[in-house]
């Protein structure tokens, strides 16, 4: 399986103001916006609970940790993108296994992305410059992989969600889409297209879903998050590109608790933002002017009233605690 197009490495490809795999920030999501927005009173608190791992490549340790999923058990699945491995955690933060080394083959990585641990017993890595997606089971043992060559559409796979029909949902940075995956492997479908219209995506990268079974993406290129069904129609979108409550700048991760409650990580911004299932403004993490704790996080899990981030700019993963603000 060959290495399409630019070798850019994707966090640079991926960055604030995207480039390569075809296309730039689009201008109708990019526009700047003025500051001194109100300020808007928080409904959430967030208490960290522990920080994981260090920078390095041994057990526990982080070389630009991505993408993170979440068991039926807690059990948390880092995707240690540097070191082409997934690394496994017990509830309370402790190493446990991890999975995959560099190279082609079935089980290895070349820089792994995304991963989701939602429904069933198994787990689905994005394997990005393989071009492919790979399940494993719980423990780490290689399942399946996307058919070589089978279908074009996957393009370069970022993000991914399972729903509860079992279809995988990818993220295809490269054709600014998604690429909808049924359960015998073969693409069904595809939607969204390079753009910043009503369902149209740039760079498009993290994907969850809520427990209607609706698709939240986050739309990095055009700073904002979009929902669409799951036939690809677009339902909401909210955000443009800032820094005030309810703007971004290259969003990256995105996760929905059972609430409904939509978690962004805002990458560009080096925060965490919260909202309701329409794009009411909740919260952010870390407060306003707090400063240098988190760096360029690049995905979000939530199991309950705890929430997990990529942080990956300081290669670790922070445990947080969220409560409501009762007034």
């Amino acid at each position: 399986m060959g290495l399409r197009g630019n070798t850019t490495p994707l966090l640079i490809a991926l960055g604030v103001c995207a480039v390569g795999f075809g296309g730039g920030c689009a201008s109708g999501g990019g526009e700047r916006v003025p500051s001194g927005l109100p300020a808007i009173a928080p409904a959430l608190r967030f208490e960290q609970v522990r920080s994981i791992g260090s920078s390095g490549s041994g057990s526990g340790e982080f070389d630009e940790p991505m993408g993170i999923a979440l068991d039926h058990r807690g059990y948390l699945y880092v995707v240690d993108m540097g070191n082409n491995r997934v690394q496994v955690f017990d509830p309370e933060g402790r190493f446990l296994f991890e999975f995959g080394i560099f190279g082609s083959e079935n089980g290895q990585f070349i820089e792994p992305v995304g991963a989701t641990a939602d429904h069933g017993f198994s787990v689905a890595v994005t394997d990005a410059r393989n071009e492919r997606w790979q399940t494993f089971d719980l423990d780490g043992n290689f399942l399946a992989a996307s058919l070589d060559g089978a279908d074009a559409r996957l393009g370069i796979p970022w993000g991914v969600a399972r729903a509860s029909d079992g279809r995988l949902y990818v993220s295809n940075i490269q054709d600014h889409s998604i690429v909808v995956v049924g359960l015998d492997g073969n693409v069904e479908f595809d939607f969204g297209g390079f753009g910043a219209g009503r369902g149209q995506l740039n760079l498009p990268s993290g994907v969850a879903f809520s427990r209607q079974q609706n698709l939240f993406v986050a739309d990095t290129g055009n700073h904002r998050v979009q929902v669409f069904d799951l036939d690809g129609g677009p339902l909401a979108r909210w955000g443009r590109r800032g820094a005030g409550p309810g703007e971004f700048l290259g969003p990256r991760g995105i996760a929905v608790d059972r609430q409904g409650r939509v978690y962004v990580a805002d990458t560009g911004n080096d925060r965490i933002q919260v909202f309701d299932a329409s794009g009411g403004w909740l919260a952010v993490y870390p407060p306003a002017n707090s400063g240098g704790e988190l760096a360029r996080p690049a995905d979000v899990a939530v199991i309950g009233a705890r929430v997990f981030v990529a942080d990956t700019g300081h290669d670790r993963v922070v445990e947080l605690r969220v409560r409501e603000i009762h007034r």
